[in-house]
């Protein structure tokens, strides 16, 4: 069995990717993938409050009614968005069985930071830990930040959908930690 390293891989996938957008600057598309709303909502109905527990006790239902919808759901954006001849960077295309959250997650931060002037947040983007985080990423490394149609998402926009998130998080009985440090963050930036 071969030895997995992620630094090496990332670097990998960071050197193909550079093949193909050849010096340019792509959008990258933030969208969820192992969390988001499809989550938040099983997590109410199935009563775990830590969302990072739904995919271990739950297993089945994550891959089919999470991870499955929400990567066909960004194939659509990403379509959408590349009918209008928009370089996008699609997240949900690159899976790697070994890989932990923190992998992707190092691999993402550093796209954003060298090979995008962009980041379009998908619709509901605030449940998603992963997006939230390449937001806060993105306004801390001077990314123009917009929604799915390039409207300029502001820090009021922002500030705004996290905290309407926290209540329904808060109403839902989920652990909405998260959303309060990212408020905090969002701040410092």
């Amino acid at each position: 069995m071969k030895h997995i390293d992620p630094r090496r891989d990332a670097g990998l996938v960071l050197g193909a990717l550079e093949c193909l957008i050849d010096g340019r600057k792509a959008v990258y598309l933030a969208v969820p993938i192992t969390s988001g709303l499809r989550l938040w909502k099983l997590a109410s109905l199935y009563k775990v409050r830590e969302l990072r527990d739904f995919s271990k006790q739950y297993p089945d239902r994550f891959r089919q009614l999470v991870l499955k919808p929400n990567i066909n759901e960004a194939k659509r954006m990403s379509a959408r968005l590349r009918q209008r001849d928009i370089l996008i960077i699609d997240p949900s295309c690159l899976m790697i069985k070994e890989w932990s959250q923190e992998d992707y997650s190092q691999l993402w931060k550093s796209v954003l930071k060298t090979r995008v002037s962009r980041i379009a947040l998908s619709p509901n983007w605030v449940y998603s830990l992963g997006c939230l985080d390449e937001y806060l990423v993105s306004v801390k490394s001077g990314l123009q930040v917009t929604d799915l149609d390039g409207n300029e998402v502001t820090y009021k926009d922002a500030e705004s959908q996290i905290r309407q998130a926290e209540c329904k998080g808060n109403a839902l009985g989920i652990n909405t930690l998260y959303l309060r440090k990212a408020l905090r963050h969002l701040k410092q930036a």
